[in-house]
């Protein structure tokens, strides 16, 4: 019995020394007071310890008893002093989040819930009749936000499917853009300006949702760079091409410059207009440089033909020149006054006709009309020589019977004609030196057949 006393002495040490910790401890009294209804029923169940320690060990338990007594009770006015603070705390969060329904923001709203949520979570207890309704009021108060931020969301989703379908038609206008259609640098920067005004477009549009939203970017990225790689290279290949067009154009320049040292004007002249012909078949140069060989070109060409022109000026001087000799010569013929003596008088006449003929060349458009009329004098005085003038007066001009007369009119209509005709010709060319030469053996030759005709006469 002594030594079951002894044991007994020993647990309840064990229990005091339990007590003390508890009276101690900082937890809280949730769990130290189950702790400590379950010492005090440990010790009840422990028998009779030895006489000489009863009194010390009561007094001893006692003294513990007391002191965490003491601590629930003061634990108790803290308690009631943290539930009446929390219950501020939570009152006003309550308050935060019914406000926030005024908050036009959905997301925003809902964030600031969420900081809510977690000051709600961090603050302290409240009495326990206040913590369902107050529990409640925040959680209907958290349920509009929810709502409202979900209802945003679904919009949110129809807004990008939209956004999805607007930047999917983007893409399939970019796609079916022909660049092989596209030969001109007009027709490349017309759908430069398209291919620029939808990049501005997809900017104004929003995000597509977050599924495919990196795909379609993707897709319209490629779209582009397909577009601007086609781009450069038709330009690196304009590019190229305008360089070889400028070196056309400075060949064609070189071969004018050279026709300056020509004597042959009106060669020239054919010529510059058969190159002004090819280069306006050369396609387009770079600007900066087209400028500076058309001009030098342009100068060029326009001094051959103010050459040209020159010398067109000093032969039309000298055939107006000739046609006031041929229309004086006609005047003479006119005013030829017949001696009676027929011979002399031929011979006059053939005088005149030889003056005339070594007249040169007049203006095409008065050939035939000075011509006719100094025909028309001639035989008019011929007429009058030869005495063929009509008997009844009823014609100025008699029968031609005389066949040397016909003979010769006929050969001075030939050497009209041939004259006529070599007007028209130019020695641009072998064969056409060699037409006039021969054009003018055949005139020489008519004349001398004109000569013997007119002795005959």
């Amino acid at each position: 019995l002594a030594e079951q006393k002894d044991k007994n002495l020993k647990l309840k040490e064990e229990i005091l020394a339990k007590l003390e910790e508890l009276t101690n401890s900082t937890e809280d009294l949730s769990t130290t007071i189950p702790a400590f209804r379950k010492l005090q029923q440990e010790w009840k169940n422990i028998g009779q310890i030895p006489q000489s320690a009863v009194n010390e060990i009561w007094k001893t338990y006692n003294k513990y008893q007391e002191k965490f007594y003491d601590l629930i009770k003061i634990n108790n006015e803290l308690r009631e002093y943290d539930f009446k603070k929390n219950l501020e705390l939570k009152n006003a969060l309550c308050l935060a989040a019914e406000k926030l329904e005024e908050e036009p923001n959905a997301v925003t709203a809902f964030n600031t819930l969420q900081k809510l949520h977690e000051e709600w979570r961090e603050t302290g207890p409240v009495a326990k009749e206040d913590r369902e309704p107050l529990w409640n009021r925040f959680k209907e108060a958290s349920s509009k936000i929810n709502k409202k931020h979900q209802a945003y969301f679904e919009s949110l989703k129809e807004h990008e499917e939209e956004n999805l379908r607007l930047k999917t038609a983007i893409c399939e206008k970019l796609e079916a853009i022909d660049t092989e259609s596209l030969k001109t640098p007009k027709q490349w920067q017309a759908k430069i300006e398209e291919i620029l005004a939808l990049q501005e477009e997809w900017k104004k549009i929003g995000f597509a949702t977050k599924k495919t939203n990196a795909k379609i970017y993707k897709r319209f990225r490629e779209a582009c760079d397909k577009f601007f790689k086609a781009k450069n290279s038709f330009y690196k290949g304009l590019k190229e091409e305008m360089a070889n067009n400028l070196a056309k154009r400075k060949e064609l320049l070189e071969r004018v410059e050279a026709l300056k040292e020509t004597e042959n004007w009106r060669e020239a002249a054919d010529k510059v207009k058969e190159i002004q012909k090819e280069w306006r078949t050369i396609g387009m140069t770079v600007k900066k440089h087209a400028d500076e060989v058309w001009e030098k070109f342009s100068a060029a060409c326009d001094y051959i033909f103010e050459q040209k022109n020159k010398l067109s000026e000093e032969q039309n001087a000298a055939e107006k020149e000739n046609l006031a000799q041929k229309q004086a010569m006609v005047e003479k013929a006119k005013a030829f006054v017949p001696t009676g003596d027929r011979n002399n008088d031929v011979a006059a006449l053939k005088e005149i006709m030889a003056e005339f003929d070594k007249i040169g060349f007049v203006p095409i458009k008065d050939k035939n009309a000075v011509n006719n009329e100094f025909k028309h004098a001639i035989d008019a005085q011929f007429d009058i020589v030869f005495d063929r003038r009509p008997k009844d007066g009823t014609s100025d001009k008699a029968p031609v019977d005389n066949k040397y007369l016909k003979e010769y009119n006929a050969l001075k209509k030939e050497i009209a004609s041939y004259e006529n005709n070599i007007l028209f010709l130019t020695s641009s060319s072998k064969k056409g030196n060699s037409l006039v030469d021969e054009m003018n053996k055949k005139i020489e030759s008519l004349k001398e057949k004109l000569a013997e005709l007119s002795n005959k006469l």
